[in-house]
This record gives structure tokens, sequence and C-alpha cells, in this order.
């Protein structure tokens, strides 16, 4: 299932700093294909945002993601029930320039 780049970039810019603080560059998706699996998205947040609750701000992005369209919600309600979501406590990957992107696949 695919997700616009311009959700993306509202709920890691927008939504999750808004909500449980830090910047933007403090949250990134970074997508894992391990051995022909399904695919599983890992949401990196920086330790500077301070200490939360990982199971809320993996609601608070299903449930933001879900808003968008009615397609949405059915995405973000498989991802819930397929456990592709993990939330990590991290600092996101930097490229070899040094920008973060908001959504790593790593090669």
């Amino acid at each position: 299932m695919t997700v616009l780049d311009s959700d993306v970039i509202r709920l890691l810019e927008v939504a999750l700093p808004g909500r449980f603080g830090g910047a933007p560059t403090h949250y990134q998706l970074v997508e894992d294909r391990a051995g022909g699996q399904l695919p599983r998205l890992r949401l990196l947040v920086a330790p500077a945002v301070g200490p939360l609750d990982e199971a809320a701000v993996a609601d608070a992005f299903l449930a933001e993601l879900s808003a968008g369209s009615d397609v949405a919600a059915v995405m973000a309600r498989a991802w819930r029930d397929a456990g592709v979501l993990t939330i990590e406590r991290r600092t996101p990957l930097l490229t070899g320039s040094g920008k973060i992107l908001h959504l790593h696949v790593p090669r």
C-alpha cells in the first residue's frame, strides 16, 4: 500500500512534533524488507524528544494517517492489524550528504 508523500511530510513535520514535541528532524520513517517478508516501517524518534509513550506515538501516527481518506483509513487499519509500524528511539539516519529524508529505504 502506498502513502502520499505529502501525508508523510505533514505527519513527521507537523502532527508528531506538535503532539509529542521535538523538531521535524527528530522523526523519520525507515522501510525494512527483510528476507522477502512483508515490509515493515520503523518510525525513528530521536531521544532528544524526551520521554514518551511509544504506543501513543504509533496510535497518533496511524490515526493521523487514516484521517486523510477512506483508502488511507483502510491502509492504517491493515498496518495496525499486521504490526507493520514499530517505534524505535534513535536519531534519524543521515544520507551521505548529511540530509535527513522523511522516508529512508536502506539499500
